[in-house]
C-alpha cells in the first residue's frame, strides 16, 4: 500500500482527514510504538473447496446474523397483532424482542448472501499488517474474509449507508450532511468482505506458525476499486470514501505479502 489518504491530497480527492491504514492503533503514535514494515492487501481467486476454513468464519456469521434479523422481525410483526398478554407494566414483549438482536437489513443485510455455501469460485480478501514492536518485535495481524460483489440495488444501499452515517462528509472535513450530493453511488467493482476475527501472531516467522492468536469479533466492510491495472489499484471505502492506492509487490517482498497463509491455516475460531 503506497496511499492511504493524507490530508496533502487534498485537492486531488477532497480528503482532508487520514484514514489509517490497518486500523485506528496505525496512527501517529502508534506507528512510533509498531513501525511499519509492511502493508498489504490481496483478492485472490479460490476453487470453492480451497477456501480456507477460517476464511468462511465471517460469511457464515453473516449469514447467521441475517437469518436472525428476518426471524426476529416475523416474531415482532405476531407480537405487534396479538399484544394481548402484555399488561402494561414494564418494557413491552415488542421491545424486548427487540432488545435480542437487529432487525435493520440496511445494517445487517446489504449483501449478505442466502446461504453460506462456497460456490465453484469463490474470492478470498486478506489484509496483512507486518510491524515490529519497540523496533525490535516483528507482529503480523491478518485479516481474511470472503468477498462477494454487490448488485445495483445493494450499491444504492452502501451509498444511503454512508449518507445516514455521515462518514464520508468527516473524512472530507465537513459536517455530516453538507457534502450527501458528493457522495457517489459505488461502481460495479464494489464487493462486501465478510472478515473473519483478526489474527494476531508474534516472533520470526517460523514462530509465529505456532505463536498466533485469534482475537475479537467478525467485521464486515464495503471496498470499490476504481481502477486496477498491472501494477496500480485505486480503492476507495464505499461508505466512509477513503481513498487507497495499492502497487503490485515486487519479487523480493512477494514472500512477506504471502506471508499471511501460513498464519491463517490451521487456525480455529468461532464468531460470537
Amino acid at each position: 500500500m503506497d496511499f492511504v489518504g493524507e490530508a496533502e491530497a487534498v485537492n486531488e480527492v477532497r480528503q482532508q482527514k487520514s484514514s489509517a491504514a490497518g486500523g485506528y492503533w496505525r496512527g501517529e503514535l502508534g506507528r512510533k510504538i509498531f513501525r511499519t514494515e509492511g502493508l498489504y492487501q490481496h483478492l485472490l481467486q479460490f476453487q470453492g473447496e480451497a477456501v480456507p476454513a477460517y476464511a468462511k468464519l465471517g460469511l457464515q456469521d453473516a449469514v447467521r446474523r441475517r437469518k436472525r434479523a428476518i426471524e426476529l422481525m416475523d416474531e415482532i410483526k405476531e407480537m405487534e397483532k396479538d399484544d394481548k398478554e402484555w399488561d402494561g407494566i414494564g418494557p413491552s414483549p415488542v421491545l424486548l424482542a427487540m432488545e435480542n438482536g437487529d432487525t435493520n437489513l440496511t445494517k445487517v443485510g446489504i449483501g449478505i448472501r442466502d446461504s453460506a455455501a462456497m460456490q465453484p469460485t469463490e474470492f478470498v480478501a486478506v489484509n496483512l499488517v507486518r510491524v515490529l514492536l519497540f523496533n525490535a518485535l516483528p507482529i503480523s495481524i491478518v485479516l481474511v474474509g470472503l468477498a462477494t460483489r454487490l448488485n445495483a440495488e445493494d450499491r444504492e444501499g452502501v451509498r444511503r449507508r454512508a449518507l445516514e452515517s455521515g462518514r464520508t462528509a468527516r473524512m472530507q472535513g465537513a459536517e455530516p450532511g453538507e457534502l450527501k450530493a458528493g457522495v457517489p453511488v459505488p461502481t460495479s467493482n464494489t464487493v462486501r468482505v465478510d472478515f473473519a476475527p483478526p489474527i494476531l501472531a508474534a516472533g520470526p516467522p517460523w514462530l509465529q506458525r505456532l505463536l498466533k492468536l485469534s482475537v475479537g469479533p467478525c467485521t464486515d466492510v464495503f471496498l470499490d476499486t476504481t481502477f486496477a491495472g498491472p501494477k496500480l489499484r485505486l480503492g476507495r471505502g464505499a461508505t466512509s470514501g477513503s481513498r487507497f492506492v495499492f502497487q503490485r509487490v515486487t519479487d523480493a517482498n512477494s514472500a512477506a505479502a504471502a506471508s499471511w497463509s501460513a498464519l491463517v491455516d490451521k487456525c480455529v475460531f468461532v464468531c460470537e
